[in-house]
Parts: C-alpha cells; structure tokens; sequence
C-alpha cells in the first residue's frame, strides 16, 4: 500500500513540475485557433471532479477526453450531457458505445452542438447590424483495444462543422491515447484535436489541440477514487486538474474537483472548483456537476447514464473493469426435462398358436361311376381358420362328413401396465458455510462466488462497495453475514 501511494505521489510531482515548466508555451497563440468549442469539455461526471479523467477507464464519457478509455468498456453503454455555459449558450453532448463480440476492441459514437444563440452584430462604427446565429457540431467515431491485461489504446477521428451567420467551416481532426494499470493505478496520455485544418471559404485555421497526463488511484473497498491531470494546450494556460469521487453502494456518489489554470494573471476565469453527484440503480444513473469558474457565471452540468444491455459483448452504471479478460457467468444448470409419463397401452390381442384339427372323413366305398376327381377331394383334409366358419365346408362331390370341431376362442393377453416415475429434479448443491473473507482465485467470477455462499450477487457488491461485477485473482472480498 505504501509503495503504491508513494509511487502515486511521485507520478503527481513529476506531472506537476511538466506543467511549471510548459507554463507559458503558447500563450500567445490563443485566438489563433479555431473550433475552440471543442476545448471546452463535456461530462457531468467529469467535470464535477474538476475535468480529471485521464487515468480514469470505467466510464464511456471519459473517451471524450482519452479514447484508450473505451478499451474496457464491455457492455453498451449510453450517455448524455447537457450544459449551461455562462455566455448563455448552451452544450449538448451524446456517447454511444460498447464492445465487438467477445474481442478486445471497443468502440463508440459520438455527438457535440454548442449553440451559441444570437450574437449582436455591429459594424466598423459599433452601430449594431442585426443578431447573427452561430452554432458548432462536432461526429466522432472512436475504437478501442486492450493490448494486455494492463495496456489499452485507442484513436478516434472527428468531423468539425461551425456556422457563423453566412460563414461556415468544415474540418475534421483526431484524438489518441493509452492507458497502463496496474493494480489499482492507472495512467494515462492523451492527444485532443491533434491534426487537421479547419477551412473557412479555402482559408485553413489549425485545431486547439492539447496533450495531457493523467494517473488516477482506487482505494480499494472504500468506494474511492482519486485523479489528477495535467494539460498542455496549444492556445493557451497549462493547467493541473485534481479530482476525487466516493461510491456508496453503487447508488450515491459524491465528487468533488478543482481546476488550477498556471497563468501569472492571477485568478484565470477556467481557474476555480467543482463539485457533484450522482444517484441511480440497475444501469440507470443521474449526474450533476456544478462548476465555480474564478471570474464568471457558475455552470451547471447534468448527465444521464444507461447501461441497455451488452451491445456485442453485455453492468450497472459506472464501474472499473478489474480483469482484461471479459467476465461470464458460468452458464446455470439446465434442470432435466421432466419425463412424461407413458400412458398405458392395451396390447394387441395375442393369439395363441392353434393347430388347425382334422376334419374326420368318413370313409365311404367308392362308386364306379366318381370321377378319378371325386376320389382326389374325397381325401382333402381343410385346415379350419379362427376367422372361418365353425363348420368345415364339405367339397363338392364328398360324401358326407362330421363337422369339424370349433377351435378355442383365443384368450385375452393384456400387456403388462408400465409406469413412468418422473425423474426427481436436479437438486442445487448446498451453499458452502460463509466465511468471513473470501479470496478471489483463478476462474472465479462475482456470480459463482456468490452462489457458492447462497447469495445475490447485488448483496456481494453492495458489502464491498463494489462498482460493477468485474473481480481479479487475489482480490479479497468480505461476505455479508447471515440477516
């Protein structure tokens, strides 16, 4: 624990020092740039942790700001933001996303319009012309790969409109990132905008774009989570982000955040603090984040998160993804169907062999005038059927005969009746007795553990504090007591 948190400590005051020493890059480049809406931010949940997120990987809004953070994403997600700025405009902002198949890649969607209302136009003399509407959009499409258990990168490429009354520019630009973890550390780096124009009527304006680092810590069944960030833009202030956020039972969060511009004015108007919260349960969460710039109108910024289901791949709300590989249930045991009982059924009626008896001829002393055939069916013997007369027939030209007798009826032979007992059902193996701690081994998931101990696996996360269903070798896990 020691090492951990001095090795935290240690990537802080580095970061720290990179962005003394980066204090005045470029500074005067700023109003150089355009399609500067897209340095502005968006996430509710981010930016109430003051806009650290780099090192962060267990939230799909915070690919805006990293795309390697989309790399451990693993069930769909959908996220959207609403902003109000204080110049009056107003930011909308959609992510979209989830995994391919059972891979490693990841990817989302995503949608930014900053409409900036009616802006008052005046001419070289400061008469007003009339009010001119403007209004920026911005598309992106990001993918995402977990190299290793611990190595995530990703790009995303973004087309660019702005429209400024009867002026309109297009471009497009890109991000990348990467992001290592190891345990429960994580750092990361990130471009924004980084390449491409903007064109306005075949005049090119490059892109504000940044370059940032960010490690982020996880307490480990606290619930808590720290960040801290470091930006270098191209057009203007570098500035250290500091972020924290605390969990309860993956139903209330509390956060809290602080953005430091490093400009030798004094109180920059980026510079100042932020806080939030959220609230939700079963994929469905609420975020609100309040921003206190230095100089200026506070914002407010409100975010709706869903988890819909597994889009290619299959989570409650946020939630860090412990292990590389991805997680599954073990499939339940199909209990065995259960047998339909046989219905008896009469055997057909069985006859017993009978042999057919002799018909007794009496002998009679043969005439001159019968023919040689008369003789030849005198000494026919008929074999007498079941299903034939109780009389034996006489041939033609016979003397006279004794009937035959009549064979037995057959008896009757019922089959024997079978009965079919249902197989007994499946019965569950009994839950082991609980131990107070438990740790996690190879193979094991959150379900089977608690199954094994005769629990739901909400109970398990919500005595842990846990954030998602996600468990990694090692892990030790309390067990919740017997209610």
């Amino acid at each position: 624990m020691n090492r951990i948190l001095k090795l935290a400590a240690g990537a802080a005051i580095v970061m720290a020092l990179v962005a003394a020493g980066f204090a005045h890059a470029d500074i005067n480049q700023a109003g150089t740039t355009a399609a500067n809406f897209l340095s502005v931010g968006s996430g509710a949940r981010v930016l109430g942790m003051g806009g650290a997120t780099l090192g962060l990987t267990d939230d799909i809004s915070s690919g805006a700001w990293n795309p390697a953070a989309v790399a451990w994403a693993q069930r769909g997600e959908l996220v959207l933001s609403h902003a109000g700025l204080d110049d009056g405009s107003a930011q909308e902002w959609l992510g979209y996303g989830g995994r391919f198949g059972n891979s490693r890649t990841s990817w989302m969607v995503s949608g930014l319009y900053q409409g900036l209302g009616g802006i008052e136009g005046r001419d070289a003399s400061n008469n007003p012309t009339g009010t001119l509407n403007a209004s920026s959009m911005a598309f992106g499409a990001h993918v995402a790969h977990r190299v290793n258990e611990s190595f995530g990168v990703g790009f995303a490429a973004k087309g660019v409109s702005e429209q400024l009354a009867g002026s309109s520019g297009l471009g497009m630009t890109f991000d990348a990132g990467a992001t290592y973890r190891t345990g429960n550390l994580g750092f990361a780096l990130a471009g924004q905008n980084m390449g491409g124009q903007m064109r306005y009527s075949g005049v090119p304006y490059p892109f504000p774009w940044n370059v940032g680092a960010g490690v982020a810590y996880t307490l480990p069944q606290s619930g808590v989570r720290l960040a801290l960030d470091a930006n270098f833009p191209k057009a203007y202030y570098n500035d250290v982000r500091l972020g924290a956020e605390w969990r309860w039972r993956e139903m209330l969060a509390l956060r809290a955040g602080y953005r430091h511009e490093m400009s030798d004015l004094g109180n920059d108007p980026l510079s100042g603090p932020s806080f939030g919260l959220g609230a939700g349960h079963n994929g469905y969460w609420l975020d609100y984040g309040y921003l206190i710039p230095s100089d200026g109108e506070a914002q407010h910024r409100v975010g709706f998160h869903f988890t819909p289901g597994n889009f290619g791949g299959g989570g409650d709300g946020y939630g860090s993804i412990e292990s590389m590989e991805p997680q599954r249930r073990p499939a339940k045991a199909t209990p065995a169907p259960k047998p339909v009982a046989a219905k008896p059924v009469k055997a057909a009626k069985s006859l017993k062999p009978v042999e057919a008896p002799k018909a007794e001829v009496a002998k009679a002393e043969p005439k001159p005038t019968q023919s040689k055939q008369a003789d030849e069916s005198m000494s026919v013997t008929p074999a007498v059927r079941p299903s034939e007369s109780k009389i034996a027939p006489v041939p033609v030209g016979a003397t006279e005969t004794k009937a035959a007798p009549a064979p037995p009826e057959p008896e009757k032979v019922e089959a024997p009746k079978i009965e079919s007992k249902p197989a007994p059902p499946a019965q569950e193996a009994a839950p082991q007795k609980r131990p107070d701690k438990v740790t996690v081994k190879d193979g094991d998931t959150l379900y089977s553990i608690a199954k094994r101990y005769g629990l739901s696996v909400p109970e398990v996360m919500m005595e842990n504090n846990l954030v998602n269903e996600s468990v990694k070798p090692g892990q030790v896990l309390r067990i919740p007591k017997k209610r």
